[in-house]
């Protein structure tokens, strides 16, 4: 992607090509903005892991029970191995997780506006025979998400706000007459929300979309509302007098816009959280998985160096005072994005916006 195309309505309400912006700072990098599937990189990950090393990544395993060895012979000893967590192998009905429909994969279950099942997996799952596992570590890495059960356990908060800004995705081959399909896009309509265009790869586009009509009695979410269909149709408002629809759907899901972190990043320097699991945001800045790797990177040096004693466990201290302010941070460029693409740019008493504001957001 080499640029971003920004769309406004103009004087008599039609949306229309406003600005065109550099997709990245210029000359900040030889190298330019790519959108690869969250699995690829993961497949690059596990490819590195496989030619230089002996670690397999065993998938379908939940933690039911975890302990920390509060004593102070074991938690300062550098050796020693405080942490035990006992784990189940579920089959593979149990760790497929439920779909909204049998026809379209979706990401429902992640989403926030689902209810967080981990609990009832494990209840389910307590009674049926399968491979159980003890396992004794000197250090744990909770990277388990937005729904982190390690977090939990732990009794840590997620300190933040949560909005009642809804948002649908759809990763889709789009049918459309609008010229900036291809291109990165910031669309904002007059008065049916706004939406943001991301090209993908073999021909994909995800599309981000503001939902303003899911809301039942008593202004809940209704989250029966929420459908690929009612998502493209809230596409199609939006984007007007442009059409849109698909014949091909990849995958879809739904949240809703909320900016927390956790008050700790750590328990004792034994047990970490990384990513999500100690800080949320929407997909907006496009950075949730590049600073939950920086996240896990910034950790994994240092427990590296501790464990081959090359450095003392004092270095990880320093984990959650380098990686708590960049959270802050990224939660205050997310939450200015969120308010921006959630409002009308103009006729809005309560929050009015410039182009220049908008620039300088999508800009940083």
């Amino acid at each position: 992607m080499l640029e971003i195309c920004i769309w406004n309505p103009d004087e008599t309400g039609r949306i229309c090509r406003t600005d065109r912006i550099p997709d990245t700072i210029p000359g900040i990098s030889r190298f330019q903005e790519v959108v690869l599937h969250q699995g690829r990189v993961e497949r690059f990950f596990l490819d590195s892991l496989k030619n230089h090393s002996s670690i397999e990544v065993e998938r379908g395993v939940l933690p039911y029970q975890m302990d920390l060895d509060l004593d102070l012979t074991h938690i300062e000893d550098e050796k020693a191995y405080p942490v035990k967590v006992q784990v189940r192998h579920l089959t593979e009905e149990e760790a497929t997780p439920a779909q909204t429909s049998s026809s379209l994969p979706d990401g429902m279950f992640r989403s926030n506006l689902a209810k967080d099942d981990t609990d009832d997996l494990i209840r389910k799952s307590g009674g049926k025979p399968g491979k159980t596992e003890t396992i004794r570590t000197r250090y744990l890495v909770g990277c388990d998400g937005a729904h982190s059960w390690t977090r939990r356990q732990l009794g840590l908060v997620m300190e933040g706000e949560q909005t009642d800004s809804i948002w649908g995705v759809l990763d889709i081959i789009p049918l459309t007459n609008f010229p900036d399909i291809r291109m990165r896009c910031a669309i904002r309509s007059e008065s049916s929300g706004s939406m943001m265009v991301i090209p993908r790869e073999n021909r994909l586009a995800r599309l981000y979309i503001q939902l303003t009509e899911v809301k039942g009695a008593g202004g809940s979410i209704d989250r029966s509302k929420i459908s690929p269909k009612m998502i493209i149709e809230a596409a199609q408002k939006i984007i007007s007098p442009y059409k849109i629809t698909y014949d091909y759907c990849d995958w879809w899901t739904a949240y809703q816009i909320g900016q927390r972190v956790s008050n700790r990043f750590s328990v004792r320097d034994r047990i970490f959280l990384v990513g999500d699991a100690v800080h949320t945001h929407s997909p907006k800045a496009g950075q949730g998985m590049n600073v939950s790797m920086q996240d896990a990177f910034n950790l994994g040096w240092k427990i590296a160096l501790v464990i081959k004693g090359l450095a003392k466990s004092l270095v990880l201290k320093t984990y959650q005072s380098e990686r708590r302010r960049v959270a802050q941070d990224l939660i205050a460029l997310d939450h200015q994005l969120s308010r921006i693409y959630s409002k009308k740019l103009i006729n809005d008493i309560n929050y009015k916006v410039s182009m220049s504001e908008v620039k300088e957001a999508i800009e940083k």
